[in-house]
């Protein structure tokens, strides 16, 4: 278990070779912290009810998000902008 840091390496593993490989996904600490910003941006139903209508869309006017969503026409504007 050569990826385990010093501090849980006295742990016992069932599978220290899968371990190494799930503690290299994981990555450096700001590498998850980036991975948790963008992840944010879902936590907001509105944001990710756009999303969802612009991926399966592709562009799509503001005025045709907000028809969309549910939502006034200014929310997507701002929901847009705020995410990016």
């Amino acid at each position: 278990m050569h990826l385990v840091p010093a501090e849980r390496a006295d742990r016992r593993a069932i599978d220290g070779h899968r371990v190494c490989d799930a503690v290299a996904a994981i990555g450096e600490p700001d590498h998850v912290r980036a991975w948790a910003e963008r992840f944010s941006l879902l936590s907001d139903p509105g944001r990710l009810a756009l999303l969802m209508a612009l991926r399966q869309t592709g562009p799509l006017a503001v005025s045709d998000l907000a028809i969309a969503t549910s939502r006034a026409r200014a929310r997507p504007t701002r929901a847009v902008s705020a995410s990016g």
